[in-house]
């Protein structure tokens, strides 16, 4: 019986190889049809560059540049360059601190009652790793009433950060691509 059973498996293994090596030939005799693009899809091209008609920043003291839409407005002091609109503001700004920079951003963020949707990642600027925790801040402004969306972004390596308050989780995208275009100049 053990005999019968390792022939019977000879066999069939046999009968299978032959059956893939028709397959494999199979595979070489089938033409396929060139697929031709459309005109429309030619046409679009690459990408839209949506930075494309904004204004470069950029701060030589602090060694960085940042495009931002023209239609927001540039402020630059000692310590700290703003760049704002009605909706919102986003900060560069020297840290001297990290370590209590972090953990005053983790009184605020551990306030459940009133910091919700927090996220924290690790993420890269210019080649340069960077700390990002945003969340929703529902304390009481000096920018109005309703909540506020904020972005803190820290960059140990070179001693900078990067804030974001917004009044609305809208115009979080449009400070995001911002943040996008940032380089170090130095």
């Amino acid at each position: 019986m053990g005999i019968a059973a390792l022939v019977a498996g000879f066999v069939g293994v046999r009968v299978m190889m032959h059956d893939f090596s028709k397959i494999k030939d199979l595979g070489k005799s089938v033409q396929l049809p060139a697929i031709e693009i459309p005109e429309v899809l030619k046409k679009l091209g690459a990408p839209k560059d949506e930075t494309a008609d904004w204004k470069t920043y950029v701060n030589e003291k602090m060694g960085f540049s940042m495009k931002y839409p023209p239609n927001l407005r540039v402020q630059e002091s000692d310590v700290a360059s703003d760049v704002a609109s009605e909706e919102g503001i986003l900060t560069v700004r020297n840290v001297s601190d990290l370590d209590k920079e972090l953990s005053e951003l983790e009184k605020i963020t551990s306030d459940t009652e009133n910091t919700k949707e927090v996220e924290q990642r690790e993420i890269v600027i210019d080649g340069i790793g960077a700390k990002d925790i945003s969340y929703k801040n529902l304390r009481p402004k000096p920018m109005g009433d309703g909540p506020l969306w904020e972005i803190n972004i820290y960059m140990p390596e070179k001693n900078m950060a990067i804030f974001v308050q917004a009044k609305h989780q809208e115009s979080l995208d449009i400070f995001r691509t911002m943040i996008s275009t940032f380089k170090f100049t130095n």
